[in-house]
């Protein structure tokens, strides 16, 4: 199944659009309309293409050991989980200008440079930055939420997909989010795929 994370800036208009908070633990089934932030543009998107060797991947699938960090405080947590929805939302809308908005320039840099991609695949894997239905359905539960010793936050996110025909895949994940200029919320740092069942 494709994944919108491309392996794929919380905006402050999700307090006046739909929200989910959620415990961590709680399986969340999510409503694309959570997918409020602005999405990027096709020329921002662009200008991020980096140039020279492609940068390794790390830290992926069997071989991954969570980080360790303290308990994330409430409020923490609530920004945290807000963030986990929408950025599971824009993947079901299949926004993927939406998805590349809750990441951070330096996430999408060294993706796009470990995929290798140039300005044309850019524009072909974008297409015209209509969202594409993908008609899943996506069950979400945040499973841990800590503070890591570099400032940023490390959460463990189950994600069971269902597809229209049927078929459920479930994706354990780690994300790592940073602060983003926007005091309390959050944009994808990195990104761990530890499984697929």
């Amino acid at each position: 199944m494709r994944r919108l994370i491309v392996c794929a800036a919380f905006a402050a208009a999700l307090l006046m659009g739909p929200s989910v908070v959620a415990q961590v633990g709680e399986a969340v089934s999510i409503d694309s309309a959570l997918c409020v932030v602005e999405p990027m543009s096709v020329d921002d998107l662009v200008a991020l293409i980096p140039t020279g060797t492609p940068a390794p991947r790390t830290n992926t699938g069997a071989d991954f050991v969570p980080p360790t960090g303290t308990p994330a405080d409430a409020e923490t947590a609530t920004a945290v989980s807000e963030f986990v929805y929408e950025l599971s939302a824009c993947n079901q809308a299949g926004n993927i200008l939406a998805v590349f908005a809750l990441q951070s320039d330096a996430y999408t840099k060294g993706t796009l440079s470990r995929m290798g991609m140039t300005e044309a695949q850019v524009q072909q894997l974008v297409g015209t930055g209509d969202p594409v239905n993908t008609g899943n359905q996506n069950v979400t539960t945040i499973n841990d939420i800590v503070v890591l010793d570099d400032g940023r936050i490390g959460v463990a996110v189950t994600e069971v997909v269902t597809n229209p025909s049927g078929l459920v895949e479930t994706f354990d994940m780690y994300y790592t989010l940073v602060e983003s200029e926007t005091a309390g919320q959050y944009l994808l740092d990195e990104y761990v795929l530890v499984s697929v069942v």
